[in-house]
């Protein structure tokens, strides 16, 4: 008897029902009756593909290791003294190792690329405080270099609403043009990391959006509040402004 995975009975019988098929090993003369398919495992890591894998019993093909999975609603650590005292008492010389929780499993086969992720999203964080920082300076300087085009409008007859207007379009549509370059270049790019990520794409448009929030709210504020300070000032200050 053997049992298989999905993806060696996809492998192996596209066509048909994977259940009552025979198979045999090289070398072994020994037919062996598939009696049940079993879900896909990623036992080589999130990031290899699933390999068609067959799963004998035991006593049939013996093996120098084995792994003990135990489901049970108690705590871990009493599940595995247990296990523990169980294996003892079967047989004192049978060495056990590597006794930990599911969790605690997963947690290890992750912990290399969750510190990568974790890097990564420290420099991220960094590159999106340091491009904060150098669009509202930027904004905020050429704005404030408009004090006197400002100044002139309002003694016109240009109301604060109107010239806050203006800025504001002039602005967003530099910012707008930045901010589609910088979303095709982060597309772009997002190849370069989907090895470091598994069930989700690289492209995720959530943080793609948040991002472009981001960006856009620190630009409105670097438009906006020198604009209003600008558009306050007496005329006739403001024309005198070098």
């Amino acid at each position: 008897m053997v049992v298989v995975n999905d993806s060696f009975a996809r492998k192996f019988w596209p066509a048909g029902d994977a259940l009552g098929q025979r198979l045999r090993l090289a070398g072994d003369p020994r037919w062996w009756a598939v009696v049940g398919v079993v879900g896909d495992v990623r036992e080589f890591g999130l990031d290899a593909d699933v390999r068609p894998t067959m799963y004998f019993p035991l006593d049939q093909l013996p093996t120098n290791t084995l792994t003990l999975v135990v489901r049970s609603q108690a705590p871990a650590r009493e599940v595995l003294r247990g296990a523990q005292h169980v294996l003892s008492a079967i047989d004192p010389r049978l060495p056990a190792y590597q006794m930990r929780s599911p969790s605690e499993a997963l947690s290890a086969s992750l912990a290399q690329r969750r510190f990568a992720l974790k890097l990564l999203q420290g420099f991220a964080a960094l590159a999106l405080m340091l491009a904060g920082l150098g669009l509202y300076g930027v904004l905020a300087y050429a704005v404030t270099q408009r004090t006197r085009e400002i100044g002139v409008r309002m003694a016109l007859g240009a109301r604060p609403a109107q010239a806050l207007a203006l800025v504001a379009r002039e602005s967003a549509a530099a910012v707008g043009a930045g901010l589609l370059l910088g979303s095709a270049g982060a597309l772009a790019s997002a190849r370069f990391f989907a090895g470091l990520l598994f069930g989700v794409g690289p492209a995720d448009p959530l943080a793609l959006l948040a991002a472009v929030l981001v960006l856009g709210a620190i630009s409105s504020a670097a438009t906006l509040v020198p604009a209003q300070r600008a558009a306050l000032v007496d005329p006739a200050v403001a024309l005198r402004a070098e």
